[in-house]
């Protein structure tokens, strides 16, 4: 299993022990290998499909983490990953998480995670992961999301990404990049990355050809391969937790997350019928 994540760098007096919560909340979760520590905005994009994953046996694809973190009073940090994988291993377990930590006053923490997940072959175990999980600490006045999205698509064979499907993809990671300066809270960041995960998601679904040949000689992407059942030729999990430091009024904000000192995390596996759009799980502690 080869991880990578991106980490919106602390500062300031709190740094380590932002940084301890989020690397003992990975070693938790089995998801600490590599770190690489970026600016307070960052997004990876690959609008074709990697193709990290040849037949044979292992792990499939590369697992993918966006971390922020937050200790600057008045700050916005947001960190964004979106990643495709195309592989053809005989286990797909590819990680996708969001992770979000915040110490401060008056402050913005995001963290948004969202991988596609394109599987050719006839792989002989599929257990995608996909989690969310936000965390307040000594906070006031601090909104903290954190929001994963990972699709799992079966295709015939190697595949790549069309021109207007990677044209839409780096007009969705711009809009991603736009809301850091939109002065939007978090509960309508959320609904925006709602709907550019579902346009990302139908670009999996319908804009990817088969390499080296013609668009129209490729199947609908999701025919099933026989080592899949039926009913998971296309999985869709999105995981949600927010965090303020004030629980909200349920009717006003039901996906309303953790209040100082706990954390919420969503992690799922499932899978749906290849008509299926992407569910939300969000986790509330009033």
């Amino acid at each position: 299993m080869n991880l990578s994540w991106t980490t919106a760098r602390p500062h300031g007096k709190r740094a380590v022990t932002l940084t301890v919560l989020v690397v003992a909340t990975l070693l938790a979760l089995g998801l600490v290998a590599r770190a690489e520590l970026g600016t307070s905005t960052s997004t990876e994009t690959s609008p074709t499909a990697d193709q990290t994953g040849a037949a044979g046996t292992g792990g499939g694809g590369d697992d993918s983490v966006a971390v922020a973190t937050n200790d600057r009073d008045g700050s916005t940090v947001y960190s964004v990953r979106l990643k495709v994988v195309l592989t053809g291993q005989d286990t797909i377990d590819s990680a996708n998480a969001a992770v979000a930590v915040a110490s401060c006053t008056d402050c913005t923490t995001v963290a948004i995670a969202l991988e596609g997940v394109l599987v050719w072959g006839e792989p002989e175990t599929v257990v995608p992961v996909n989690l969310a999980l936000a965390y307040n600490t000594e906070c006031d006045n601090c909104q903290t999301l954190a929001a994963a999205y990972q699709y799992v698509t079966s295709v015939d064979s190697r595949v790549r990404i069309t021109g207007d499907g990677r044209r839409t993809i780096a007009a969705l990671r711009q809009e991603l990049n736009t809301l850091r300066n939109s002065g939007l809270d978090i509960f309508a960041v959320q609904a925006e990355v709602d709907r550019i995960a579902g346009e990302f998601y139908q670009v999996l679904k319908n804009e990817v050809v088969p390499i080296g040949k013609p668009q129209g000689d490729f199947p609908t992407p999701g025919a099933t391969p026989s080592a899949f059942p039926e009913d998971t030729t296309s999985s869709a999990t999105a995981s949600a937790a927010t965090s303020t430091d004030q629980p909200s009024s349920p009717e006003a904000s039901p996906s309303t997350g953790a209040t100082d000192g706990t954390a919420t995390a969503s992690p799922e596996a499932s899978s749906s019928p290849e008509t299926a759009t992407p569910s939300e799980s969000a986790n509330a502690t009033p």
